[in-house]
């Protein structure tokens, strides 16, 4: 399932190998597998590439499990970081697999899945990699930027953090409009996760 028409011809290029009665069924949304009114029985397992940010991508993912709750998926995200690997396996996923990954990773963990198993492993050998990318991230804030992304990961409203740094109201939406900018999220809390997972990241270094 991808809202790209041209990865999901590749997709199917790769799955073609695999059997099943109903055959391969490629959807954009989450919304057309909803309008289908489709059964885990009819479903041998979804594919569901998470595009943009990766809340938007991870509702997704909760409205397919609410819509066939016993169904197995593979979520393919661009970057694995652990947070998102974690978030995954809460919602319901049976697997999570870069898009970056080879075809016959893809084939590996497609068989596994359907065999009743779940795939995590190849997103545990990355998270090295992965974590380096959410450092890398971090470290494009200033530290104004990062004490102001610290306050909204406590929860605190922009008005709230201008109290507590002796700034405007605006100036503290300036810096939060920087912030997702940098780390590519949609959302407060998507960011709040990422300040988290850094936190997380030192703590077990």
């Amino acid at each position: 399932m991808d809202d790209q028409p041209v990865f999901r011809l590749g997709l199917s290029h790769v799955l073609a190998e695999f059997q099943h009665p109903r055959g391969l069924l490629e959807l954009g949304s989450a919304d057309e597998l909803e309008a289908r009114r489709l059964r885990a029985e009819d479903i041998g397992l979804v594919l569901l590439s998470l595009n943009g940010p990766v809340a938007s991508g991870l509702d997704e993912l909760a409205r397919v499990h609410r819509a066939v709750p016993e169904l197995s998926s593979i979520v393919l995200p661009t970057h694995c970081h652990p947070h998102i690997i974690d978030q995954c396996r809460k919602i319901g996923a049976s697997g999570c697999l870069s898009k970056t990954s080879s075809e016959s990773m893809l084939r590996s963990a497609v068989t596994t899945v359907m065999s009743g198993g779940t795939w995590f492993r190849s997103q545990e050998r990355m998270a090295g990699s992965q974590d380096a990318a959410l450092a890398l991230q971090m470290a494009e804030l200033t530290p104004k930027q990062r004490r102001v992304l610290e306050l909204v990961a406590k929860g605190l409203s922009n008005r709230q953090i201008g109290a507590e740094l002796g700034a405007a109201e605006n100036t503290v939406k300036c810096h939060v409009v920087a912030i997702l900018s940098k780390l590519e999220c949609r959302s407060r809390t998507q960011a709040a996760l990422l300040m988290n997972a850094s936190r997380l990241e030192h703590q077990v270094a």
